[in-house]
């Protein structure tokens, strides 16, 4: 069992890694929504990346993004793979390596009303929560992600 202090030490690191991770989603984005809308060229495909958030398989993305069989999204996440874009949290469930979503994809929206209209609930986690923003929330400090975007903006 870790000590206090070694706990203490590891939240830092990782609240540490959280902000230049984020710095450097940042400095990339217009290079990674370059490299999303080259793999993500279909409405259809740009609702797999949405959904590649690890807790759905290939085959729940696929009758989501409306798509007639779960080989479409297997293409998908190989091609995706190939751009080092996805890998799979286990087998069958890929999960976004760079979690971003660019704002302009009206699916995200698509996804949440068809959502609504089934009946089911609106997943936070499959959406922006902002404009080109990271959806990463594992940080325990926002603060600092915040004030690396505000730092960017200006």
């Amino acid at each position: 069992m870790l000590a206090a202090e070694d706990s203490d030490v590891l939240n830092k690191i990782n609240t540490n890694l959280a902000v230049i991770r984020k710095i450097l989603e940042i400095q990339a984005r217009d290079s990674i929504t370059k490299e999303l809308n080259k793999l993500a060229s279909t409405p259809e495909r740009r609702k797999m990346w949405i959904l590649s958030n690890g807790n759905l398989s290939t085959e729940q993305i696929a009758k989501r993004a409306g798509v007639k069989t779960d080989r479409s999204v297997q293409y998908f996440t190989k091609d995706a793979v190939k751009a080092g874009l996805l890998d799979f949290k286990k087998r069958g469930y890929p999960i976004r390596l760079v979690d971003f979503i660019p704002a302009d994809w009206e699916e995200s929206e698509s996804l949440d009303k068809d959502a609504l209209s089934t009946g089911e609930s609106a997943s936070p986690e499959l959406l922006p929560p902002t404009a080109n923003t990271s959806l990463t929330t594992q940080s325990p400090s926002t603060s600092s992600l915040q004030a690396a975007e505000t730092h960017e903006s200006a």
